[in-house]
């Protein structure tokens, strides 16, 4: 490798790698460099007091650290301590696979859980691939230098600052669509759809509706699967918003139940204002209610081959009386014997292992799981260092749950979401029954 690390005042990406891995690493970096990318990176230097001083400056001053992720560097307590060091002054992390068979540790599966990944070994039949979904990460080109013939090229995606893409729409607030529904309000929207609070004229009541854009339009066949995921849930109010109507044609919209209250990403940040640790338990109660309502809507839809196919804390909705519902059906499919993939994605809910029938829903449960809890309560505070024994236990139920649900651990992992259901069934009971022990 001819080109150097980068050394300077700007922000750069520090890349971490196990040094037996540089066949693979390097021709990597290199492109990466060429393409005008500000890299560092520690050259196989033999460690050292001076080498590990160095490798924590420039940790310390990265702006993004990415990891190439094998069985070497599982196996390599320096690549281990960078990645905890990375962790602990709370650099945003990349982990790129270069191995499909690595078998990571309880602890770093547990660090590295959450983290946006890319799976290189699923590129090999076109490495271009990869160096696009690579330059597609959210935030990268604040790393290419500005003298870069690279800085506004076309071979590096389009990106914003996070996960989050609206479709372009004009503004139809009063419009009528179809004789019957009209816009109120824009509350919504992804890369190909808005959605809108809309008003049934026919029956005077207030709706969602879901209108794609043209370049997401699609045959009536393709709906009928979504419907039918609405029409199995819309029985129960606690499980699904009902869907009324789906239309084709020149026109492509989903119509369903409007939930007049918040979904869980708003709740969630609602709660981490309110959260104190006394109050823990009863809170992580009240989160394993509401994934339990999620997980029975999901085994329905299962139970029936269909998948739910997005689920996200965007679409569970909570009504005003605590109620859970799972909204959007766009994403839902039959699965039947048609297996899909999805080798990687910067969504954190969307799994980014190979995905079989509904396995990317009991992926996407776990890690609204981990959202709901963990992310939640602060595990490090004085307040848990002092506290009774059974907190650990709560934690390691939910946290087995979370790492079945994940796959972390392969010969554990859920393939039935009832399986998951029961588990989240019985953390519950044994939460309460350790609350009367301890405090009754």
């Amino acid at each position: 490798m001819n080109i150097k690390p980068y050394e300077g005042s700007e922000n750069f990406i520090f890349v971490s790698y196990a040094h037996l891995d540089k066949d693979q690493v390097y021709p990597i970096m290199d492109r990466m460099i060429s393409d005008g990318y500000r890299v560092w990176y520690d050259e196989a230097i033999a460690p050292s007091r001076k080498w590990a001083d160095s490798i924590a400056k420039h940790i310390e001053s990265c702006g993004l650290f990415i990891a190439f992720i094998s069985n070497n560097y599982v196996s390599s307590e320096n690549c281990n301590d960078e990645l905890d060091y990375a962790k602990e002054h709370k650099k945003n992390r990349l982990l790129i696979h270069i191995e499909d068979n690595v078998v990571l540790s309880s602890g770093m599966a547990m660090t590295t859980g959450r983290l946006q990944a890319i799976y290189l070994y699923s590129y090999s039949e076109n490495i271009e691939d990869f160096y696009y979904k690579l330059y597609s990460t959210p935030g990268l080109t604040d790393f290419i230098s500005n003298n870069s013939v690279f800085k506004k090229n076309d071979s590096h995606p389009q990106q914003t600052n996070d996960f989050t893409y609206h479709s372009e729409a004009a503004d139809i607030t009063g419009c009528i669509l179809d004789n019957q529904y009209q816009i109120l309000q824009n509350i919504g929207g992804s890369y190909s759809t808005n959605v809108y609070k809309a008003l049934d004229i026919k029956s005077g009541n207030i709706c969602a509706l879901k209108h794609f854009s043209s370049v997401a339009a699609q045959t009536a066949s393709v709906f009928n699967n979504k419907m039918l995921a609405g029409d199995l849930l819309s029985y129960s109010s606690r499980w699904a918003a009902e869907i009324y109507n789906i239309k084709c044609g020149p026109e492509y919209y989903m119509v369903q139940q409007y939930i007049d209250g918040k979904n869980l990403n708003q709740y969630l940040k609602e709660q981490s204002l309110q959260l104190s640790a006394s109050h823990d338990e009863k809170y992580v109660i009240k989160q394993l209610d509401k994934l339990s309502y999620i997980l029975e809507a999901l085994n329905i839809l299962h139970r029936n081959n269909i998948s739910f196919g997005s689920l996200n804390p965007d679409n569970v909705m909570i009504d005003n009386n605590g109620c859970c519902y799972l909204i959007d059906f766009s994403d839902a499919d039959y699965f039947g014997t048609n297996n899909y993939l999805i080798n990687s994605s910067e969504d954190k809910y969307i799994s980014p292992y190979p995905v079989y029938y509904g396995s990317g829903d009991i992926y996407a449960a776990g890690i609204i799981l981990d959202a709901m809890t963990f992310d939640m309560i602060d595990l490090d505070s004085e307040f848990y260092k002092t506290t009774l024994n059974f907190k650990e236990k709560w934690k390691n139920n939910i946290f087995s749950i979370i790492q079945k649900s994940v796959q972390s651990l392969p010969e554990q992992q859920y393939t039935d979401i009832a399986d998951m259901f029961n588990d989240v069934c019985r953390a519950r009971i044994d939460l309460i029954q350790e609350i009367k022990k301890t405090y009754y």
